[in-house]
């Protein structure tokens, strides 16, 4: 299936000459729809969860309105429905897809088939004595080069789907079976990084210039790239097709399960566009060559390696991980980095995520003082509301600091102003300005004051790097250190983990339009392409 006009730019995946003889081209690929139903203006978070029903009908989630909107494969509209519940969770089956509710108790499950085009009826019910259906998918951890994936007990046939990284640069860090096509073929989509080191660079030079497309560069090290890769899989588990998934727009999405397959076998991503709208993108699959060799390379320096087996006797190398980065409990409690300063930043951390308000009708702009919420800047409207507070919000517990655009202060004087009857919050970014008689915290706002830096008000992703420490290899990754994308987000690292459904994410603070202040997430490596991982200099 071919999809509409727009350029994107998803290109096929292109092994490292260190495993070939030569890489083979690149294409950019037109192959993307914009779906209708979507504000392309609206700042904070994008709709993330796609679904396919039908060769022709998906299910796109949007978390902020709490609604689902069918579209076909062009983009166009089909329907618009309320969804009374917030999605946790997203199973794909060959015959149906299920909706899990963030709480564990409710789902929404519709009937999958090549000609549904018609969005079934939407009934909500309760999740009974059949569960959840908790095996919906599996993973390895952080395996250097190959694995096995082992799919859900229920999906036939039941063996193993082989994974393995896309050229000797990249470690594979995460793989999810993410459903299968009427024919029976199953998927998974694998998710693979390189963290430009000055020593990576030096014991592999052609990595660094591959990955990031020129020669190398002082100013590279710290940077991290990712890869997600949608494979298709034979009877035997073999790894049949791949496809790449271009990561340039997916620093603007939260979490979700944001790739399905179609019956046929088709392949799908939900984007964000340059426009902010969002698109559908097919993703082009080709064949995988048959006997490609992926070189061994050492792992990353400063981390320990050991031998593990996993399920089928394949052996693999595991990246150890410090020790400060696998405490047990409350990401901020506990742990081995307990100085005087790391407790200093978990208790200015602890405070924007636990700050406790009650909002006035003018924090609000209702009442006599109302201002509109909205964000054309260019017609002078440049306050919008976080997502997460309404109209109706007056009078009702609030916790966290509200994300604002600019804001610096810290959580006393966003106490005082609040109270003051300030405008609680503005996730209308737009250029350098950031608008009077709103009060909160944006990213680098917040990474000022967890690092004590003296001047917060002087910070912003721009200077962050000039102003840190670089981190230069990803098995050094510390509490407190921040993934920086300078003119764009930052984020503050709490520690890395390995949910049991999902391998290796990274555990983050940050105050962020998409969640409406600080908070608290785990993220998957796509969310760290082209981050540079810098640290509080001493």
């Amino acid at each position: 299936m071919r999809l509409g006009a727009a350029l994107l730019g998803v290109i096929f995946v292109a092994f490292s000459p260190v495993a070939w003889s030569q890489a083979p081209p690149r294409p950019e690929i037109d192959n993307s729809t914009e779906v209708e139903g979507f504000d392309a203006g609206r700042p904070g978070a994008a709709p993330s969860d796609l679904v396919s029903l039908g060769d022709d009908l998906f299910a796109i989630v949007d978390h902020v309105e709490k609604s689902i909107v069918f579209s076909n494969a062009e983009g166009r509209q089909v329907r618009k429905t309320a969804l009374p519940f917030n999605v946790g969770r997203v199973i794909t089956r060959e015959t149906s897809v299920t909706l899990i509710s963030r709480d564990g108790r409710l789902l929404v499950r519709w009937p999958r088939s090549p000609s549904l085009s018609v969005p079934p009826e939407t009934v909500v019910a309760e999740i009974g004595q059949e569960g959840a259906d908790r095996q919906d998918y599996s993973f390895h951890r952080r395996y250097h080069a190959s694995a096995k994936l082992v799919p859900p007990a229920n999906v036939r046939p039941a063996t193993a789907l082989q994974m393995k990284s896309s050229s000797s640069c990249y470690y594979l860090t995460s793989g999810n079976f993410i459903g299968s096509d009427a024919s029976g073929a199953r998927y998974s989509l694998m998710r693979e990084i390189y963290h430009f080191s000055e020593e990576e660079a030096e014991a592999s030079p052609y990595c660094g210039q591959e990955i990031s497309g020129r020669e190398f560069k002082e100013d590279d090290v710290g940077l991290v790239f990712a890869n997600m890769i949608v494979g298709r899989h034979d009877s035997t588990g073999r790894r049949v097709q791949i496809g790449e998934i271009k990561l340039d727009w997916f620093r603007k999405l939260p979490l979700g399960s944001y790739v399905t397959v179609a019956p046929s076998g088709s392949v799908y991503a939900l984007v964000p566009s340059e426009k902010k709208a969002m698109k559908l993108v097919e993703i082009p699959m080709v064949d995988e060559t048959l006997g490609r060799k992926v070189e061994t390379r050492k792992l990353l320096s400063a981390a320990q390696t050991r031998e593990t087996t996993l399920a089928g006797g394949v052996a693999a190398r595991t990246l150890e991980l410090p020790t400060d980065m696998t405490v047990e409990g409350h990401p901020l409690d506990g742990g081995k980095l307990d100085t005087l300063g790391a407790a200093r930043m978990r208790n200015v951390i602890r405070s924007y995520l636990t700050f406790k308000w009650t909002p006035s009708p003018a924090n609000l702009g209702v009442g006599s003082g109302r201002t509109e919420s909205m964000c054309v800047p260019a017609a002078g409207k440049d306050w919008l509301r976080p997502h997460n507070l309404s109209t109706t919000s007056t009078g009702r517990l609030q916790v966290g600091v509200p994300y604002n655009w600019g804001g610096k202060l810290s959580v006393a004087e966003i106490k005082s102003e609040i109270e003051g009857g300030k405008l609680a919050g503005n996730i209308c970014a737009h250029g350098d300005k950031a608008r009077k008689g709103t009060t909160g915290i944006d990213c680098s706002g917040l990474v000022a004051h967890v690092w004590g830096f003296p001047q917060p008000k002087s910070v912003s992703t721009r200077t962050l790097n000039d102003t840190s420490s670089r981190v230069d290899s990803f098995g050094r990754i510390k509490f407190a250190d921040a993934f920086n994308r300078p003119g764009e987000h930052v984020r503050l690292v709490i520690r890395r983990e390995t949910p049991s459904d999902a391998g290796m994410m990274i555990r983050t603070v940050e105050a962020a339009t998409s969640c409406g202040g600080v908070c608290e997430r785990l993220y998957h490596v796509e969310h760290f392409h082209r981050y540079k991982l810098i640290r509080r200099r001493q």
